[in-house]
């Protein structure tokens, strides 16, 4: 079996359906139904069953058909939002598939050396 993160809840009827993943194939998967009902300060409770633990971070997204879809995620620290720009993620990826071997240089003259030598390999 085989449960999928990404929960999504339909207006007042509260169904819950599977999400559209194209990155992930389900070979069985059990579809949870139950219905919740917000409090005074319109929260709801989710079920252990959900996987949902209490100070875990949600993604609301609102759905113009009046859905509302809840998708665990991990926050990502300030400081490290460079790493997830579109460039970053592609650099980062051609640098893991550079053939080159490893190199290791211990001071700047050895640096420049390098650079100078992968510089011209192009």
């Amino acid at each position: 079996m085989i449960r999928v993160s990404c929960l999504q809840l339909t207006g007042a009827s509260g169904k819950w359906v599977l999400p559209f993943c194209p990155h992930v194939v389900i070979l069985f998967a059990e579809v949870y139904r139950m219905l919740v009902q917000t409090d005074t300060r319109r929260r709801i409770t989710l079920p252990p069953s959900t996987g949902i633990k209490p100070g875990d971070a949600l993604e609301v997204e609102l759905l113009d058909d009046g859905r509302i879809v809840l998708i665990p995620v991990e926050p990502v620290p300030r400081h490290q939002l460079w790493a997830w720009s579109p460039e970053s993620k592609q650099a980062i990826i051609s640098s893991l598939a550079d053939p080159r071997a490893s190199v290791v240089v211990e001071t700047g003259e050895q640096a420049a050396c390098v650079a100078d030598r992968w510089s011209h390999e192009d």
